[in-house]
């Protein structure tokens, strides 16, 4: 069985597709080209609007909670804490009110 053999890359191949031509970025002639859209908005880019008012105004509420605590420092509270009375291992433990 023979092979075939190649063709050199400098021969034309009539099967072979050929390459599209490309327009010239100089070209004056706009008339083969798709006009711009423009993208519409849809939902989700009413959510991303709606989710970023949420993040602004939860950020606003927030300073305002810590410039509202950290305005005055805190006063300690006052607790009395009644005194533990500590008995002897052996001993009997007082009565309530002697």
């Amino acid at each position: 069985m023979a092979r075939k053999r190649r063709k050199p890359a400098d021969e034309d191949d009539d099967d072979a597709p050929k390459a599209r031509k490309r327009p010239a970025l100089d070209d004056d002639d706009d008339d083969d080209r798709p006009a711009k859209v423009r993208s519409r908005n849809d939902a989700y880019t009413g959510l991303l609007v709606i989710a970023t008012l949420g993040f602004l105004g939860a950020a606003a509420l927030f300073y305002s909670d810590y410039a509202q605590a950290t305005a005055a420092p805190l006063a300690m509270p006052n607790v009395k804490v009644p005194a533990m009375i500590v008995t002897p291992a052996g001993a009997a433990p007082a009565a309530p009110g002697q």
